[in-house]
């Protein structure tokens, strides 16, 4: 199999969330979790997300109106208006009412529609939401922590398009809530290794298989305390192999709870991170799609280096044992490692207790009929829709965050590649990488560069013109935060693109472009021509630093200059410079730069995100 592509999904809202004083459930883990791939520089290979938060009526086709109403009304300085109501619904202690609640069950839901809609639309092999994996709610109650049960309104998404969806749980509870919603079909097969015996939520029992047409099509492997890697790796592999086979599945739901690891605030299996991963590197072997979810994990440091690494294994990449620097790298000490150790906590789970839950749950899938064929029928259209949304906004009202950074140019558009010539976001650097000897010249003019960086189209189109002209600007640096960075290009087409990435905006990346007017390119010459940039050299620049590094690179008629340096944080850092009048003249046609560009992104709140 080829490459696998891995799409990611992430609401920077969703670590704001807070369940109260006390409470186990930390919506904060994600962020930490986000935190972690972007310091090990890994979302760089993932198509990033922001999802669409859902709707009214995408929650209410699995829960009822009358719970989704109530979840949206219900505040906590209302509390007393919905006595009866808090009762029937379950909301109370386990499940509190917190500010923003209805927000945080729309942005947890929408991750995983629209991850289930990116594998629908055949986009991705491997979709992630660490935001969702919420098993336990119920269609018109809340439970263990779960107010709307994102994973069920996924599975539905999904068997629009697929005929058999096979559903996995690792979370050291049992899924009672996905298990209750599919008890009856057959195009579901749903599959929970848990915890079992006087332990939330008391339900999983081996017996229970599904009714109806879905008999056989419920498993559950109860499991005692203290089963360590080597012992869950043993069940899983031979179990999940013999439902690959019975079952067929086209597409895998895998909920990644995190409580089963060892040392976790609520639960008593003795799993690392290691051993959890290595369910998704098992399931990865079939080669089906696969939407990875969160779920449980209260230890929250833990939940990060487990979700961490399970994208790394998604990925097929390898990381540090060292956890770089991040903004919430004390919670990770004392050792500051990935990887956590087992503690000495007996196993509890023999093997003639496993060998015989084996055995028991081979049988029942033997009982399993062929795999079911369903009706031909009509594919319908995904529910995530941003066209329609963007056609539908007010021009002169800007976009919300989440459609307008939810739409993400091609993977590598304005990013580092290790080969040369696949997308690479500064040719001329990887050129210097190769050829220490360039370092701080100007790269050369040849044509046939040109032609590489511009495209053989673009070129034959200047030609007829003689009309040649590109210009180029990066500021960055890799920090606490990430890769931040502003990057904005005009083309000689007229097509002005532009980027920013600021741990101001939650490490979301804001992509956008225009077409400006053949005037305003001329305008833009005209102070590149003023400015004598031309004339310059940068060889006796400074290098970039761990404070950052700016690139500018101009085509204008015959001349083809390109220039790297530092990051300038005023006139102050030029005076000390090996040629200050050099540097200054940089300094001041970037200043002219950023406020054109700014000036023309400002000057219409519907310009084309990409």
């Amino acid at each position: 199999m080829g490459k696998r592509r891995i799409s990611y999904f992430y609401d920077g809202d969703v670590g704001n969330f807070y369940y109260g004083q006390g409470h186990p459930m930390k919506p904060h883990r994600i962020r930490m979790t986000h935190s972690l791939l972007c310091s090990y520089g890994i979302y760089q290979k993932l198509d990033v997300f922001r999802p669409d938060p859902a709707t009214f009526e995408t929650l209410t086709t699995f829960h009822s109106d009358d719970y989704i109403n109530f979840l949206k009304d219900i505040r906590p300085d209302n509390i007393s208006n919905f006595g009866n109501s808090m009762q029937n619904f379950n909301v109370g202690e386990d499940c509190p009412v917190f500010d923003g609640l209805y927000e945080f069950c729309c942005i947890s839901s929408g991750g995983s529609l629209a991850a289930a809609s990116k594998l629908n639309l055949g986009e991705a092999d491997i979709a992630i939401n660490w935001m969702g994996g919420l098993h336990h709610a119920k269609k018109c109650e809340a439970s263990g922590f779960c107010y709307t049960n994102d994973i069920v309104l996924a599975i539905l998404e999904l068997l629009n398009y697929h005929q058999r969806v096979l559903y996995v749980d690792i979370d050291i509870h049992h899924g009672d809530g996905v298990e209750e919603a599919f008890y009856t079909t057959d195009r579901v097969m749903t599959c929970s290794f848990h915890k079992y015996g006087e332990y939330f939520p008391g339900t999983g029992d081996i017996r229970d298989v599904g009714a109806g047409e879905g008999r056989y099509h419920a498993l559950n492997f109860p499991l005692r305390d203290g089963i360590d890697d080597a012992t869950y790796e043993s069940i899983f592999a031979p179990v999940m192999t013999k439902v690959m086979e019975h079952f067929r599945p086209n597409i895998v739901v895998l909920q990644c709870g995190a409580d089963s690891l060892t040392g976790d605030r609520l639960g008593c299996f003795n799993l690392t991170v290691k051993g959890h991963g290595r369910c998704l590197e098992f399931l990865k072997k079939f080669n089906v799609p696969i939407l990875m979810l969160g779920g449980g994990g209260y230890t929250i440091r833990n939940v990060a280096r487990c979700w961490a690494y399970e994208t790394s294994v998604a990925l097929d990449v390898e990381l540090s044992n060292n956890i770089p620097y991040n903004p919430y790298i004390d919670y990770y000490g004392p050792d500051f490692l990935l990887h956590i150790t087992p503690s000495n906590m007996p196993n509890h789970n023999t093997r003639e207790y496993l060998d015989k839950v084996k055995i028991e749950l081979f049988e029942s899938l033997r009982q399993l009929d062929a795999a079911p064929s369903v009706q031909m029928k009509e594919t319908p259209t995904t529910r995530i829709d941003k066209t329609a949304a963007i056609d539908a906004a007010d021009p002169d009202i800007r976009l919300p965050d989440a459609i307008s950074d939810g739409i993400v140019e091609a993977n590598g558009e304005y990013y580092d590649n290790e080969k040369e010539g696949g997308d690479v976001r500064n040719h001329q650097s990887f050129k210097r990488q190769a050829s220490p000897v360039l370092d701080g010249a100007k790269r050369p003019k040849e044509e046939d560069e040109l032609v590489a960086r511009m495209g053989e189209a673009d070129e034959d189109k200047r030609q007829e013109t003689g009309d040649r002209f590109y210009l180029r600007y990066y500021v960055g640096h890799k920090g606490k935060f990430g890769h931040e960075f502003l990057e904005f290009d005009f083309r000689p087409d007229g097509k002005l693109r532009y980027a920013n990435n600021s741990n101001y905006k939650n490490d979301t990346l804001i992509r956008k472009e225009c077409v400006v007017s053949k005037s305003v390119l001329n305008e833009l010459k005209r102070i590149v021509m003023d400015s004598d940039i031309l004339m310059e050299d940068d060889t006796k620049w400074p290098e970039p630093d761990r404070v950052g590094r700016q690139e500018l690179e101009i085509l204008i008629g015959d001349e083809h200059v390109s220039f790297t340096t530092s990051k300038i944080g005023s006139l102050m850092d030029i005076q000390d410079s090996e040629d200050a009048d050099g540097l200054r003249c940089f300094y001041y046609l970037v200043q002219d730069l950023k406020c054109m560009v700014f000036s023309l992104m400002g000057l219409h709140f519907k310009i084309k995100p990409i």
